[in-house]
């Protein structure tokens, strides 16, 4: 057998589009901007956490202001 690495085809490696809908729409904004309770930060475990990131208030916005959703 060969110590080689499975090398993956152009196939595998070509561009995929987002599975994201493109909604530019204010009910969309407000929707990735709310409060997640039940996910924590990526960062420090802290919650609750923005939509669009999947981070706290102060890891988003880079203000301890924002702490415990207030943004």
């Amino acid at each position: 057998m060969s110590d080689r690495k499975h090398i993956r085809s152009k196939a595998d490696r070509r561009w995929q589009p987002s599975k994201i809908p493109n909604d530019n729409s204010p009910q969309a904004a407000a929707e990735a901007f709310a409060c997640d309770h039940t996910r924590k930060c990526e960062v420090c475990g802290d919650t609750p956490v923005v939509n669009a990131t999947g981070l706290c208030g102060p890891h988003t916005f880079g203000e301890s202001a924002t702490m415990g959703g207030n943004w």
